[in-house]
């Protein structure tokens, strides 16, 4: 501001300033006894304007800030300048980790959470229980507020390292720190400080979906029948294929279990329903009777999850499935990807369950031999020529009680069909084609 005399000052002199903050506008006198003195008009505040930074074009600004306890207490985490609140409170970010996950492809907030690390021997298990759901390619954005370092897991420390930092197992007692990082890759910049709030910051453009096709020769004498399964998060689909052909687009399959049946014989589509068992309480029983009434033996069962479908599945249906061959429908947890493909009547089958899933199976064209076949023993009657060979027998109550009529060797009336009383069959006269019964 000015001052001469400051550097000067020595040991119980008086020294006397007035002066102006960021202008060298002083008064000032040093002595044994001094008064200093100025005339100041009236000033108006000056507001410095701050230009906003501009978005980015083709990508978006990630920004995160910290500070511990002792400089300054606060996280901020934005994006395109905007803040992504972590949880309720009246700066929108709470003691510990605070956490951000945008998505690669559209840059849109997937998780936004704060978990305190400082307080809660539990905080770091729950950061990674959610962190399982965090997508390849995602970018994490962390910001550490007030304190975070005392209940910070070793396995916690390792997520962030395996993202490619390198100061969060140095993290101490109420250090700032500020992290981004790549899922899937060790592209991340990131802040630490034991004595100042820091920031950190970068441009990240927006990713495309590369989608990897393997051509597959047709099998001869059979079909390449696919089901293809992502929860919420994950890509929200379900699909099922033959012969690389879509017969269930991820426009027809619904939230819930997705199932298509197709013939044994000739793999054509003979069912399609969707059930939800997320938000459905009856979805379950719906299904089971569509098994039950719509789902013929030996069909070929394609099941795909989408979304959530594991809140309201029945332990019956999830027996339904075990007698399929599934192994994993028991342990399906929430918004996980699941395919299955099965065989009703043979325990033949394959599935897979995770974040995304696919399954294929290459089937035959099969003929159904296993069919049940009721034996009845028969007296083998020649046929009478030029006429028909017609037996009646009747026996009263004491004597076997039953009536029996016979005609051609077919029996029309038999010891289990006769009824008390009369019993009347007739024939065209012609032909002897039965008429009456």
């Amino acid at each position: 501001m000015g001052s001469e005399e400051i550097k000067n000052l020595g040991n119980r002199e008086g020294w006397g300033f007035v002066g102006v903050y960021g202008q060298k506008v002083f008064g000032e006198q040093r002595g044994a006894k001094v008064r200093a003195a100025m005339v100041l008009s009236f000033s108006k505040p000056i507001k410095e304007k701050v230009k906003k930074p501009a978005k980015v074009e083709g990508g978006s600004r990630f920004e995160v800030h910290s500070a511990g306890f002792t400089v300054g207490n606060f996280a901020k985490i934005m994006i395109n300048n905007e803040d992504v609140p972590t949880c309720k409170h009246k700066d929108n970010y709470c003691r510990g980790l605070n956490v951000v996950v945008a998505d690669p492809f559209t840059h849109k907030v997937l998780h936004a959470k704060s978990y305190d690390t400082f307080a809660s021997a539990k905080a770091s298990a729950a950061f990674l229980a959610d962190a399982k759901d965090f997508p390849e390619g995602a970018i994490v954005l962390a910001a550490v507020k007030d304190e975070a370092s005392k209940n910070l897991s070793g396995k916690a420390k390792a997520f962030f390292s395996k993202l490619g930092s390198q100061h969060v197992n140095a993290l101490a007692y109420r250090n700032s720190w500020a992290f981004i990082g790549v899922m899937g890759q060790q592209a991340y910049t990131e802040e630490r400080s034991a004595t100042d709030a820091i920031g950190t910051g970068a441009i990240l453009g927006y990713a495309k979906k590369v989608t990897h096709t393997k051509k597959v020769t047709k099998i001869t004498g059979g079909s390449k029948i696919e089901a293809h399964s992502a929860g919420f998060l994950h890509g929200n689909y379900a699909r099922v294929l033959i012969n690389e052909k879509e017969v269930f687009t991820n426009k027809d399959a619904g939230r819930g279990i997705n199932i298509v049946a197709l013939d044994f014989e000739n793999h054509k589509v003979v069912f399609k329903g969707s059930y939800d068992t997320y938000a459905d309480p009856n979805a379950s029983v719906k299904m089971i009777a569509d098994f039950k009434d719509k789902l013929p033996q030996y069909c070929i069962v394609v099941a795909a999850a989408k979304d959530e479908a594991s809140s309201k599945l029945s332990k019956e249906v999830k027996g339904l499935f075990r007698d399929l061959g599934s192994k994993n429908i028991s342990n399906l947890k929430f918004r996980e990807g699941w395919a299955f493909i099965g065989v009703r009547g043979v325990k033949k089958s394959t599935e897979k369950r995770g974040n995304t899933a696919g399954v294929a199976m290459v089937i035959g064209y099969g003929k159904i031999t296993k069919k049940e076949v009721r034996k009845e023993v028969r007296t083998k009657v020649e046929p009478v020529k030029g006429g028909s060979r017609i037996e009646v027998q009747s026996a009263g109550f004491k004597h076997g009680n039953f009536a029996t009529i016979n005609i051609q060797g077919q029996m029309i009336v038999n010891h289990d069909s006769g009824k008390r009383g009369l019993n009347v069959v007739a024939l065209e006269p012609f032909k002897h084609e039965l008429i009456l019964n």
